[in-house]
């Protein structure tokens, strides 16, 4: 009976696919996260955190293990959906209006650009082409989104980079690590700069026309730093901030 052989070798395939991706009844890659452990070698520990060496991060390493696509993976075509973050560009006028890209000159509003330099006049504000991050639900094959340099792949080689990059330059890592310099033995410093961020912090109306803060997108960065003092003080060498 072929198609009972062909049955029975479905579903062992099937559940050998399940065993490798399922211990304990749970997914083994809760977050992306955890699926970056497949392509790099152990973590080192620094400053209390495990992070990727640079060299693997970067692709650089030739003894990170190779990512393998199971079986399972490679011979199915049914589609898999998932979320992608994509770009989109509307004009701050017409919020479904096309916009034009042309291979040389700026962009423009499809609708804007037929309208009268009278009609323009009446914008409360001048219209311009602005940029929006959507989440969008998409689709592919199986053995395409988990090929080798495939979809899942690049995503995993990416956020392992973003891992190291993120850790690094987080406060509570590269902050934390260079006081402990700072107040060494061998830095025995005085004064020390701090940066810090903050990001995407939302502009809001205040008892203003409500209607003018409509499609608006707009986030504000900002950057600083600040002095640190430190004397030492004591017969233990002690330090006051």
């Amino acid at each position: 009976m072929p198609n009972n052989r062909a049955k029975k070798e479905a579903e062992k395939a099937l559940g050998d696919f399940k065993e490798a991706i399922f211990v304990d009844g749970k997914h083994k890659y809760a977050r992306i996260r955890d699926a970056t452990k497949d392509i790099c070698c152990e973590r080192i520990l620094i400053n209390g955190r495990h992070i990727p060496k640079f060299q693997c991060a970067v692709g650089l390493c030739d003894q990170c293990p190779k990512y393998k696509p199971l079986p399972f993976e490679i011979n199915c075509n049914e589609h898999i959906k998932f979320n992608i973050f994509a770009h989109r560009k509307y004009c701050s006028q017409h919020i479904d209006a096309e916009i034009v890209s042309p291979i040389n000159g700026d962009e423009y509003c499809s609708i804007c650009n037929g309208l009268s330099e009278k009609e323009i006049s009446t914008f409360k504000k001048a219209a311009s082409i602005k940029t929006k991050k959507l989440r969008v639900l998409t689709s592919l094959p199986m053995n395409e989104f988990y090929a080798v340099d495939g979809f899942f792949h690049k995503t995993i080689r990416e956020y392992l980079f973003h891992q190291l990059i993120v850790t690094c330059q987080s406060p509570s890592f590269f902050n934390k690590y260079r006081r402990e310099q700072f107040l060494s033995e061998e830095g025995k410093g005085i004064l020390m700069t701090v940066r810090d961020h903050a990001d995407k912090w939302k502009m809001c109306a205040n008892r203003e026309i409500q209607t003018e803060h409509f499609v608006e997108d707009q986030a504000l960065g900002i950057e600083g730093a600040y002095l640190e003092m430190h004397v030492n003080i004591g017969e233990n060498g002690e330090t006051e901030q």
